[in-house]
């Protein structure tokens, strides 16, 4: 029987397995059964508001506190993306360290037997969670911060609707970021670790050392970068150098999850 025949299981026709896996659209919304499925989806989605919110409001009332000049209210939400951005790898390492530990990556791979386009699904998918939630997440958090300032923020549309997108686009890129990780290294603890280090850890130790070039540095990393980019400052970099920044970053982690997969059995 030819490959591409249909086959019967108890009365009904089941589709080849090439026509299945023959698209990207039809693992795309493969990986989006799985992860809608998951109970930790939605608790780790829940989780990422409540980031928001504890930061946007900390944020807006210190901000007013202080007396402090006028600022953006967009900045509040794109503040709040350090903490939102290693709840987002969670959601997107999960998505992946699941199907090794229970051993359900090799059906994965019996569907979409070609492994660039099963990462690529992954990828999508994430990416799209992870732009829909920062628009949202920024949304809100905008929405939330404006009366906290009580005057010490402005909220030009166009301004605004810039952090916005921003905030979107970088955590889908952290999310593909994080997917590339996982893939790379398969356990959930390994991933998790490397990707917070990458945002938070190493960071936050160039800062600390108070050593002009590596606080410079840091500047040149995914976090520094992503938010330099969302609010939109000119120095020491415009904000598309910083957006690139951030893209290297993550085809790097990309290509070594690739690698990784096409090189290793699963």
């Amino acid at each position: 029987m030819s490959t591409d025949t249909p086959t019967r299981t108890g009365g009904a026709v089941l589709p080849a397995p090439e026509e299945t896996t023959s698209g990207l659209v039809q693992a795309v919304r493969a990986e989006w059964t799985k992860l809608r499925s998951v109970r930790s989806t939605w608790l780790i989605v829940a989780a990422s508001l409540a980031m928001m919110l504890v930061v946007v409001m900390y944020y807006g009332s210190i901000s007013a506190l202080n007396d402090e000049a006028p600022q953006p209210v967009g900045n509040a939400p794109v503040a709040a993306l350090l903490g939102v951005q290693v709840v987002l790898a969670m959601l997107s390492i999960q998505a992946v360290s699941n199907e090794y530990s229970t051993g359900s990556i090799r059906v994965s791979l019996l569907w979409v037997p070609v492994r660039g386009r099963l990462l690529l699904a992954k990828s999508v998918l994430m990416a799209g969670v992870g732009f829909a939630l920062g628009v949202l997440l920024a949304v809100i958090g905008a929405l939330v911060a404006w009366p906290l300032f009580d005057g010490h923020a402005t909220a030009e549309v166009g301004e605004l609707t810039r952090h916005v997108l921003l905030s979107g686009l970088y955590l889908a890129l952290i999310c593909v970021l994080s997917v590339g990780a996982a893939v790379a290294l398969r356990y959930a603890a390994a991933a998790l670790a490397a990707v917070f280090l990458l945002l938070l850890g190493i960071p936050g130790a160039l800062l600390v050392s108070g050593v002009p070039f590596m606080v410079k540095l840091q500047g040149y990393l995914p976090t520094a970068a992503g938010q330099h980019a969302a609010k939109g400052h000119l120095e020491p970099f415009p904000p598309v150098v910083g957006l690139l920044l951030v893209v290297g970053w993550v085809a790097v982690a990309y290509v070594a999850g690739l690698l990784v997969l096409r090189a290793r059995d699963a």
